[in-house]
């Protein structure tokens, strides 16, 4: 057991994998959640391989393989059905051990909480300020109540309570996107319960992707640009998707007729521009406080656990809080930002498309050759700068 205690602020899947890396190392640990409930939220998830590498590393592979589906290929439309790329997970399997899953984000956050001692987790404690004394960190909740530790790791999401106490404002920054997100019981003979599918529209920004989570359900998303904080209401939600999305395939307006319009999550697309520190003295960012990006990459999740392993496993072994930090930001923000960049790039493609130039765009995805993809995903999902890892002793 490493003599320390870490206050982990939200309960989401970086904070929880946070949890878990640091029982596993034998660190103590205390999580703080705002809702009143640790209970599991959302639509699906996608695991790709590096995050199923962390997973494994935590004993949670099994559990993943048991409720989620197993991909055996990606594949990218446009709007009239033509294939643009097709990329299969065989080679990431054999490269790295593992392909990716998809599987009820629900079912993920259950995994993961439920793996923990639940007399660690406390819901009902919604963070509101900070303060030191001494060797220590106090976290002041809107209850009234404290709790005191040696480092305080801020887990708390994208508009993050920690970074702005210890940053101050940082500006997100808006994709241009809004996002609808659901699961739906469907059964289509066209469609592959083991494939991920993503359909480019004909103007700026409108797209669709699928993809099974278990045989009977299918996680579905829709984008569309427009301003963020516009609402569409329940009921007139069926009819603007099916008005925006008309000239997808018909498949994609059975699976909106069959939805439950209360289903949907709506979600504007922020990120944000990779940050200077993610730490400062006894307080560290983690997830998307840390390293919010776009999804278009389908890497939030997994970067929020490689950083909670990461950060983990430099306070197990370089008990000196100052330099597991510092090693912490050393490891974790050049692959961040690397995926925060190449999903933006992503993105502003997406944004680029329009009448004028769709060809173009389309005939430029068709015709990149696989070894670039390849090239590209290798990056995203090797986990081998973690060899660096087994360099670090204990120094204390």
């Amino acid at each position: 057991m490493v003599f320390m205690t870490v206050l982990i602020v939200g309960a989401g899947i970086g904070g929880l994998t946070l949890a878990l890396s640091c029982r596993h190392m034998g660190i103590d640990y205390q999580v703080f959640e705002a809702s009143r409930e640790i209970r599991p939220v959302g639509a699906g998830i996608w695991l790709p391989p590096n995050a199923m590498q962390i997973l494994h590393r935590l004993g949670l592979a099994s559990a993943i393989r048991q409720r989620g589906i197993l991909y055996q290929g990606i594949e990218l439309r446009d709007f009239s059905g033509n294939r643009l790329k097709q990329i299969s997970t065989e080679r990431t399997i054999q490269k790295f051990g593992f392909g990716t899953y998809g599987i009820h984000r629900a079912d993920l956050h259950r995994i993961l909480w439920e793996s923990l001692d639940s007399h660690r987790v406390h819901p009902g404690r919604r963070f509101r300020a900070l303060r030191t004394e001494g060797p220590h960190v106090v976290a002041e909740f809107v209850d009234g109540s404290t709790a005191r530790g040696d480092l305080l790791i801020g887990a708390d999401g994208i508009r993050s309570t920690v970074r702005r106490l210890v940053l101050g404002k940082v500006s997100l920054r808006y994709s241009g996107q809004t996002c609808w997100r659901t699961v739906v019981p469907f059964n289509d003979p066209s469609l592959s319960v083991k494939r991920m599918y993503e359909i480019w529209g004909p103007e700026s920004g409108l797209r669709a992707g699928l993809g099974y989570i278990d045989p009977q359900n299918v996680y579905v998303y829709f984008t569309h640009n427009q301003k963020p904080g516009h609402r569409i209401s329940d009921s007139q939600l069926p009819s603007f998707l099916l008005e925006r999305f008309h000239k997808f395939p018909s498949f994609l307006h059975r699976l909106i007729r069959q939805a439950d319009p209360e289903s949907f999550i709506q979600t504007d697309l922020f990120d944000i521009p990779p940050l200077e520190r993610w730490h400062d003295g006894r307080i560290a960012l983690l997830g998307d406080a840390a390293h919010a990006t776009t999804p278009n990459l389908g890497q939030g999740a997994a970067q929020a656990m490689e950083s909670a392993y990461v950060l983990a496993h430099c306070l197990r072994h370089q008990p000196h809080f100052s330099r597991a930090l510092q090693l912490y930001e050393h490891l974790r923000k050049p692959r961040a930002t690397l995926v925060n960049k190449l999903s933006w790039h992503y993105n502003q493609l997406l944004n680029s498309i329009s009448p004028l130039h769709r060809g173009l765009i389309f005939n430029f995805v068709r015709l990149t050759p696989a070894f670039l993809d390849h090239l590209m995903l290798d990056r995203i999902y090797s986990l081998a700068y973690l060899e660096e890892l087994k360099t670090v002793k204990d120094t204390g």
